[in-house]
């Protein structure tokens, strides 16, 4: 049996959506048909959608069971890593992103770059063959010709914000939007802290973000008022409690709290971007925009190398607040030396030439070319269990509808849809053929007319 139909799910909207999307393009442009939409509305229907490769965001150790279900419903599993860009540290991240029995059960992990590739391989030595130098089409949209569908969002952006210096806060880990104490509970329940000194590990974590997250609830108010001609604009992690900044900002008429859309055109129009460890500074690197990595304190186990690596490093509040005001006021550019460029080539792959979409695509063609291996038994036996499903679900799947979740993804429209198609046709001459029909609540097929 062949299956010309790859599944994607939308976790995080405003990170992965247009990724996601190019990347859905590019298969319809090569006769796949693909469902996009947002993921747990995506998961819920595995029982009912074609039978197909489902194109999972991780292999994380809850994934070993629930790739087994998936591939009950008759699915191959292809994967990544959506977080695998930024590991703080390796010991900490293998456990908790990286399975063993989830590797053997996909058939290929599209990995960031070497350095990560590296890691993957350590831990999952039987899956070596599986794990290919990707890249993310994440990355994709920060290259041209495609960091021009954001023209015009950045045009409304600046009309409406001015010039503005943008802070990218990344701080569920003391300030989640579940509550105090949440990511030691989610990990408790994840069954990611299987031994006190897992435990230990993750509490000291805590408390070094913790210390972070103080010290920039305590600049952000002597920014807005040193800078007082500029607009400063927080934009904190979908996970975070974002009223805790709102709560900040609200004595300053210059300074807001925002979380919609993408980030990428907010990178673009602000004359600056400050963060600690967070992935929009990399963005941000390599959108030729400056970028400062404030770290009141360090710590080399905890601390994100890359993100902070490739921005100007920062260690002291009064060099913060010197170098932001010289950067405004000068509208400084930056530039990249030989060291960051070869730094940065170890951790993600196809920063130039093909796109990273294209040779995903091209993998995934690859698979969806091979027979999917099933015998007449298993294939009744699949085809059973969807008949049981549909009877026991009359409605279809429905997901959640916790603000959690809605923080994470708001929902997805057709036009929505639609549009960013016409951006990336507009910007690149491809995908004028690929058509969108709604397949339900934030469902969508996609494929050449």
């Amino acid at each position: 049996m062949k299956s010309k139909t790859v599944i994607i799910p939308i976790e995080t909207k405003v990170r992965e959506f247009h990724s996601k999307l190019l990347l859905s393009c590019v298969l319809a442009e090569n006769g796949v048909r693909v469902i996009l939409g947002g993921s747990q509305q995506i998961r819920g229907g595995l029982p009912v959608w074609p039978t197909g490769l489902f194109l999972d965001k991780s292999v994380s150790p809850s994934r070993a069971r629930l790739f087994g279900e998936y591939k009950q419903w008759g699915h191959k599993i292809a994967a990544w890593c959506e977080e695998g860009l930024t590991i703080v540290d390796p010991n900490e991240y293998l456990p908790r992103k990286i399975d063993a029995q989830a590797m053997r059960q996909v058939e290929q992990f599209y990995a960031w770059g070497p350095y990560q590739a590296g890691l993957v391989k350590g831990k999952c030595s039987e899956s070596v063959e599986k794990i290919v130098l990707a890249g993310n089409p994440r990355i994709d949209l920060l290259r041209k010709p495609f960091r021009a569908i954001f023209d015009e969002d950045v045009k409304k952006l600046n009309d409406r914000c001015g010039r503005y210096i943008l802070i990218n806060t990344n701080f569920s880990l003391c300030n989640h939007q579940k509550g105090e104490g949440a990511f030691m509970r989610l990990q408790k329940d994840a069954g990611k802290l299987k031994t006190p000194e897992d435990e230990a590990f993750a509490r000291q974590w805590v408390a070094h973000k913790t210390a972070i997250f103080e010290a920039f609830k305590a600049f952000i108010p002597k920014l807005c008022t040193q800078l007082s001609e500029m607009n400063v604009i927080i934009r904190p992690h979908p996970s975070e409690n974002h009223g805790t900044w709102a709560k900040l900002a609200e004595p300053f008429k210059n300074c807001q709290v925002v979380h919609e859309g993408t980030v990428v055109p907010w990178i673009i129009g602000s004359d600056v971007l400050i963060h600690n460890g967070c992935t929009t500074g990399i963005e941000a690197y390599l959108l030729d925009k400056p970028v400062l990595a404030y770290q009141p304190v360090t710590n080399s186990v905890y601390d994100a190398e890359l993100p902070n690596g490739v921005s100007e490093q920062i260690y002291s509040e009064s060099d913060l607040l010197r170098r932001a005001g010289e950067i405004v006021q000068n509208r400084e550019s930056p530039r990249h030396s030989a060291e960051q460029e070869a730094f940065i080539a170890q951790y993600i792959s196809q920063t130039a030439g093909e796109l990273a979409s294209d040779f995903i695509a091209r993998e995934i063609g690859d698979i969806l070319s091979r027979p999917f291996g099933r015998d007449a038994i298993e294939s009744t036996l699949a085809l059973m269990r969807r008949v049981l499903w549909r009877i026991r679900h009359p409605r279809g799947p429905v997901a959640p509808d916790t603000v959690y979740h809605r923080q994470k993804f708001p929902g997805l429209s057709k036009m929505e849809v639609e549009q960013a198609i016409n951006l990336f046709t507009k910007c690149s001459g491809r995908f004028a053929g690929v058509h969108v029909r709604e397949l339900g609540s934030d469902c969508f097929m996609l494929q050449e007319k």
